[in-house]
């Protein structure tokens, strides 16, 4: 039953996790889209996409996204690459700041220290891959640390007698 309960919390932060980046990309998309519309640069729906899913590689994924979209922009007018270019910066900062640790303080219960830390490591230990897992890893290990911490507790509240 224990088991059970460990691997439900795992299941929820895990989903938990992919569900906010989900939703985080699919706004980013929408947006930098209807921006790109706005400013009429050709290919804005790709070019959204491509913004929504550069957006799911933690830190990196918005300065590719804002290189390779500025330039495409450029193509259109100096006026509409700056724009673009200020606003993918912008909300990069944004994104950063309070969208991601509102949204994963929401979904997986972490702390945005925690989550900065998780993707520094993640990064530094496992490239691109450490980073697309490491907010999820570090937070289901906390949980097994947790149960640890609880089992201990207990046994120190109840010590078995020889």
């Amino acid at each position: 039953k224990r088991v059970r309960h460990i691997a439900r919390r795992m299941y929820d932060i895990v989903a938990g996790y992919t569900n906010g980046n989900l939703l985080i990309a699919a706004g980013v998309g929408i947006l930098t889209s209807a921006l790109l519309v706005a400013f009429g640069v050709p290919y804005a729906i790709p070019l959204g996409i491509f913004s929504g899913i550069m957006t799911l590689i933690p830190i990196a994924g918005m300065i590719i996204a804002m290189i390779a979209i500025g330039g495409v922009a450029l193509f259109t007018s100096v006026t509409a690459a700056i724009v673009v270019v200020g606003f993918l910066f912008f909300y990069s900062i944004i994104d950063g700041n309070i969208v991601r640790p509102l949204v994963f303080g929401r979904t997986i219960q972490m702390s945005p220290l925690m989550i900065l830390l998780a993707i520094l490591f993640g990064t530094a230990f496992g490239g691109l891959i450490g980073a697309l897992v490491a907010i999820p890893v570090t937070a289901c290990l906390g949980v097994l640390f947790e149960q640890v911490v609880d089992d201990l507790e207990s046994q120190a509240k109840h010590p078995k007698e020889a």
